[in-house]
Parts: structure tokens; sequence; C-alpha cells
């Protein structure tokens, strides 16, 4: 059943599809705002068609994820050729000091005994601590 051309009927289906189109175009023209597959349902019902459903694309699957590679090698190396190795891959190695593991752990003591000094300041000892755990 189609309304007759010239009644307020078919001027309101007119009307009406036609704001489904400016509807759809916005959409298309702005998809982060608009739901353009939304959009395109309504249009297709406007438009006609009975299960707009059918018609419509189904949205894509996501992507399959990238295989991605680990590795890691232990090589011994003096500090030059440290140096080398990571200039190469673009790694800016730093003083050589820094990179030095008998420096690292002097540093990492220090720190130790100035928590340790710290807690005795407080009055707290943490051999006193483990006293009373045990």
């Amino acid at each position: 059943m189609f309304p007759e051309m010239g009644s307020t009927l078919a001027l309101d289906d007119v009307m009406l599809k036609n704001q489904a189109q400016e509807l759809y175009d916005r959409a298309i023209g702005a998809p982060q705002i608009w739901d353009v597959m939304e959009a395109a349902r309504r249009l297709a019902l406007r438009s006609g068609v009975d299960n707009p459903e059918k018609l419509l694309a189904q949205p894509m699957p996501p992507p399959k994820p990238e295989p991605k590679i680990n590795f890691s090698a232990k090589l011994e190396l003096d500090a030059s050729q440290q140096a080398e190795v990571l200039q190469a891959a673009g790694i800016n190695p730093g003083p050589p000091e820094a990179t030095d593991a008998k420096t690292m752990m002097d540093h990492v003591k220090k720190a130790a005994d100035a928590a340790d000094a710290a807690q005795r300041l407080m009055g707290e000892h943490p051999e006193q601590d483990q006293g009373q755990l045990q």
C-alpha cells in the first residue's frame, strides 16, 4: 500500500526520507560523532527496505594481533664494546661508571646504609623488628 501522490502522507514520507538522507550524509562526514550504521539503517527503512539488517554490511572483525618476538642474549663485552653495541642500536649508553655493575652495587649499598641509619634515628631498628616477629 502506497500513499497517493499529492497527499500529505506522500509529502511526509518524502520529507522523512530527505531527513534520513541528510542524517546519513552527516554521519558519513563525521563518523567520530555519528553512528553511520544506525543512520544507514534509518535511511534504508525510509527508502522502503523491509529488512535493512540483511542489506547492511556486518562490522569488520578486529585485526589479528601481530606476533611479537622477544630475543635476548648474554654477551661478555668490555665497556668500549658495550658502548659500541648500544650506540649501534640507537641507545645512549651514558657514562661508563653508570653501567659498571660494581659501581651500581656500591650505590645500592650506600642507599641501604642510609635507610638503615634513618630507621635508627627514628628509633625503629630493623633488627628489633625481626626479633619481635620471631
